[in-house]
């Protein structure tokens, strides 16, 4: 009896021990592979941190006043999110049909290039914020530099010529049908202009896990001293500024820095209007661009002017684009008349008070 007690116990513990091993690489994986700090799917990452952290360029862009304009109108808000997608869907479009580097004459060729956003090799929307990161830095700023141009450029007629002076935002829609005008409404649009920051450094894009519409999507996700860098610089000043640290304005050619002005030390901010204009053979013409970006800017002005939080905002929008102004027919020896240019739009457009400040102040 001992004995068959005995082998039936050392039967019944083999098999347990089959079983277990069995069904323990089954349990204990998935496991493993949930508490994994970086997945196996994501070999790109597991490689770069194996060389070392890449550095790349990043840009941080935040709508500027996105908060009260949700507390004002969300669905005018949100609009705005649209639009900056539109123009990034725009430009990817006219990458396509019309590439920038077709075009046989030069400048041409990179006034083409400027509007694209083929220095774009991340762009990654989050609520009012983008981050963009890229590798070629000097191609880089003037497509930034377009891209908030254009931005401004969707709703900019608007606030230029608006229905309404006391309230620029407010437009009349007329929805059109075969028979004529079928009705009449309003909508509210914001300006959409971007306040933010531009570093150099370490960068690890990474792909991730989301949750949209009750499934598994792929998204993207970024971390590095860059991104965090580029986020601080936002606060750096009033207005839709642009700052720079010193370590990505060190990236750039001589040609790509003219576009900076020197804040502080470490600190430089892109003079993003400067791409307004594009014609150094003919500056008398081209500095009719200016009121592309100054008049609706001042009519924006005019409205929020009594607004202690929002009249700096559009102060300083109204003195990078002077300065911007300045500093490009600087370089194409032709700043004096360009300077009597800007005093009589000046005038013209309402702030002749304001004039001697401005001027003042926009000196870089």
């Amino acid at each position: 009896m001992h004995w068959k007690l005995f082998f039936t116990i050392v039967a019944a513990a083999v098999t347990a021990a089959l079983i277990f091993r069995w069904l323990w690489p089954l349990v204990c994986r998935p496991l493993a592979s949930a508490h994994s700090r970086l997945p196996k799917d994501e070999s790109r990452t597991r490689d770069q941190v194996k060389a070392g952290v890449p550095q790349q360029s990043v840009v941080f862009l935040d709508i500027l006043g996105f908060k009260a304009y949700t507390g004002i109108d969300t669905v005018a808000a949100a609009q705005l999110l649209l639009d900056y997608n539109n123009a990034i869907n725009t430009k990817l479009a006219d990458m396509a049909q019309f590439p920038g580097a077709a075009y046989l004459d030069q400048g041409l060729r990179q006034l083409a290039q400027a509007g694209e956003v083929g220095s774009f090799e991340v762009f990654l929307p989050c609520s009012d914020s983008a981050f963009i990161i890229s590798n070629q830095p000097d191609l880089l700023v003037r497509q930034v530099s377009r891209f908030l141009i254009d931005s401004f450029a969707f709703t900019s007629d608007a606030f230029a010529h608006p229905e309404n002076e006391a309230d620029p935002t407010t437009v009349t829609i007329a929805e059109i049908s075969p028979v004529g005008i079928r009705r009449r409404f309003q909508e509210r649009w914001f300006p959409l202009l971007f306040r933010g920051g531009i570093a150099y450094g370490d960068v690890l894009t990474l792909q991730v896990t989301g949750i949209g519409q009750n499934g598994r999507m792929n998204t993207t996700n970024l971390a590095g001293t860059a991104v965090v860098n580029a986020v601080g610089l936002e606060k750096t000043g009033k207005g839709p500024r642009l700052f720079s640290r010193a370590d990505f304005y060190e990236q750039l050619n001589a040609e790509s820095r003219a576009l900076f002005a020197q804040i502080s030390a470490d600190c430089y901010e892109l003079l993003w209007p400067m791409l307004l204009y594009h014609d150094p053979n003919s500056p008398d013409a081209d500095i009719n661009h200016f009121s592309d970006l100054f008049l609706p800017a001042a009519n924006l002005y005019q409205v929020f002017r009594r607004n202690a939080d929002v009249e700096p905002h559009y102060r300083e929008f109204l003195k990078l684009i002077i300065r911007a102004t300045t500093r490009h027919f600087e370089r194409h020896n032709w700043l004096e008349s360009a300077q009597v240019h800007i005093r009589g739009r000046i005038a013209a457009y309402g702030l002749g008070e304001m004039e001697a400040n401005l001027l003042a102040e926009a000196q870089v």
